[in-house]
């Protein structure tokens, strides 16, 4: 064999032998102690790993391993309790050791980098978690135990004493929130504590020389008078009167107060279903307009006795008038007019009236209070 041949030999033999070299080294892509990636190579120290900072890894069939495509730059990550200074950064996702595409962190050895925005899914091929959604990344801090969650809220109504109450809160009246829940206001009837601390099991409670005499809460401003001075706080006056009524806004003097409410509806009355039609409710404050609240059609006001006034309002007074309606209604005072502006907390009905009202009639000039019949 002539000089040419030999030379040809030895480089063909130098070529398989860099292939070779250069497949082991692309083979060392995210094993600890270094490798190449694609088209890079870099040199890690003993403990550190050389990674894919774009690109991704190329899957392969064992016994080969996976390795860094064409389109790869590489960095060294840090062992796991060191993390890499400023400008050198890892591409981290969720776990340690994760990949962010858009992005470069490293993180404490406690710490977890996630992606925000965006989210983390993970990937057969690269066998790891990355984001996605055009993300950045931070660190997160240390998973430590869940937080308590927090303690439901207390379900309204509270039945107290066969009686249903519930929260009248800043900027409301009884009237609304007995409302919001289709019923009617009675009034501020538990002189006690008992229906604020099933509201705020927490709260101190005492009685004291001011406010009313119904359980009220206080937590301090903005409210005034004995209330700003108390944080969290249940608190009833013995000697004081209710000083409030359905129709009052209670901000200025109390947090909350506890209204008592009529109880659930219809109220079945000589075989017949009613409903209050509620002169402080806008949207219930005719026969037809309680009614269309149900699903249901007027029929009228049938109901001639005080009976289901006396289902809603247990505590009133019973009258039989002279001037109203045959229909059995309900009295408390201004700002209704006629037999209602004299007379408090009364269930009245006149037998030998006319019912002078029919499913569209306004109760509130009148009555506090009327009973549809509905179906």
């Amino acid at each position: 064999m002539d000089r040419t041949g030999r030379r040809a030999i030895a480089a063909i033999a130098l070529g398989a032998s860099l292939f070779t070299a250069r497949a082991l080294a692309d083979a060392q892509c995210s094993v600890p102690g270094g490798g190449s990636c694609g088209a890079c190579s870099v040199t890690c120290a003993t403990g550190r790993a050389a990674i894919c900072k774009q690109g991704f890894l190329m899957p392969a069939t064992p016994p080969d391993v996976p390795r860094c495509d064409q389109q790869s730059t590489c960095a060294c990550d840090p062992p796991p309790s060191q993390p890499l200074q400023a400008g050198a950064a890892v591409e981290k996702c969720n776990l340690p050791l994760g990949w962010c595409p858009a992005c470069a962190v490293s993180c404490p050895a406690d710490h977890t980098a996630v992606c925000t925005p965006g989210s983390a899914q993970w990937d057969a091929v690269r066998q790891r978690q990355v984001c996605i959604g055009a993300p950045s990344c931070r660190c997160s801090p240390p998973v430590g135990p869940p937080a308590p969650a927090p303690a439901p809220a207390p379900k309204q109504p509270y039945r107290y004493n066969g009686r249903d109450y519930f929260i009248v809160g800043n900027n409301d009246t009884g009237a609304k929130a007995c409302a919001r829940a289709g019923r009617s206001c009675v009034g501020y009837t538990a002189f006690a504590n008992d229906v604020c601390k099933y509201f705020h099991p927490s709260a101190s409670a005492g009685s004291v020389d001011s406010g009313s005499k119904a359980g009220f809460y206080c937590n301090g401003a903005p409210q005034g008078g004995l209330c700003a001075s108390v944080s969290d706080g249940c608190r009833v006056c013995p000697g004081c009167a209710v000083n409030a009524g359905c129709a009052s806004t209670i901000d200025d003097l109390y947090r909350e107060l506890y209204v008592e409410c009529t109880p659930p509806q219809p109220v079945p009355f000589n075989g017949k279903s009613y409903y209050v039609v509620n002169a402080a409710d806008p949207d219930r404050n005719t026969g037809r307009k309680a009614c269309n609240k149900v699903g249901k059609r007027c029929v009228g006001f049938t109901a001639a006795s005080t009976g289901v006034c006396k289902y809603f309002h247990p505590s009133a007074v019973e009258a039989t008038i002279a001037d109203g309606s045959s229909a059995g209604f309900y009295c408390d005072g201004p700002p209704q007019q006629g037999a209602c502006g004299q007379r408090a907390n009364t269930c009245a009905a006149c037998p030998s009236c006319a019912v002078n009202a029919d499913c569209d009639t306004d109760v509130s000039p009148l009555y506090r209070e009327l009973y549809v019949e509905c179906q």
